[in-house]
């Protein structure tokens, strides 16, 4: 070890990105927590966009350069050539829908994996549910003065678009069918919801029932 701290109650050492480190509770009645703040690389970026575009693109769409200009050495690469590739580029990059959608779901995508899944309230794959949920059992839970809560595993954020919220929760989109902006900001910033929080529109409990029945929230018992 380089340097070493002792930390007193309430401290907090900041450790800058790239510096190797190891925490030890010093007492019998105390302990050390890590929270990382990584944020991504342009590689990583990069990589991972390439990724989420070349899904739908198709291999059909091929690099066209019929209109270069007859060059005399057959192995130059030309400024013209090069010009074509970085247009092709461009194109993707300049999507500013395709961007929205794939950092939506990027950031939201779970970067760990979970190491005890019995300890989860709720299942955490948006394409399943363990547990089968109706509107009335939505309603009567909220009737009866209790909470919903965020499953601790997942992931929640959303892109404010022309007035109206995307959602996105661990990794995908969500359909909400136009379910008010501030119920959306509120699932956003909130580990616990009750009924005096947000509007009980028909949208909003249709969104609310659809995370249920998913395991982005779970019902809780108080």
């Amino acid at each position: 070890a380089v340097d070493t701290w002792v930390l007193e109650p309430g401290d907090i050492l900041y450790v800058p990105p790239g510096y190797g480190h190891n925490g030890v509770a010093v007492e019998n009645d105390c302990i050390t927590c890590s929270v990382g703040f990584r944020a991504p690389s342009h590689s990583e970026i990069l990589c991972e966009y390439i990724d989420y575009i070349s899904e739908d693109i198709s291999d059909a769409i091929r690099y066209r350069d019929a209109d270069l200009t007859y060059q005399n050495n057959t192995g130059e690469i030309s400024s013209q050539a090069i010009n074509k590739v970085q247009e092709i580029l461009q194109h993707y990059t300049e999507d500013s829908e395709s961007i929205k959608d794939w950092f939506g779901r990027y950031m939201t995508t779970p970067k760990y994996s979970q190491t005890d899944s019995e300890s989860l309230k709720a299942s955490n794959d948006l394409n399943s549910s363990n547990k089968l949920y109706n509107l009335t059992n939505l309603t009567t839970h909220l009737a009866a003065g209790k909470k919903l809560i965020r499953n601790e595993s997942s992931r929640f954020a959303y892109i404010s678009e022309a007035g109206c919220h995307i959602l996105f929760i661990d990794g995908e989109r969500i359909s909400h069918s136009s379910a008010e902006n501030s119920l959306i900001e509120l699932l956003c910033s909130k580990i616990e919801i009750h009924s005096e929080m947000f509007t009980q529109t028909e949208n909003n409990l249709y969104l609310l029932l659809k995370l249920l029945q998913h395991g982005a929230l779970y019902l809780s018992d108080q």
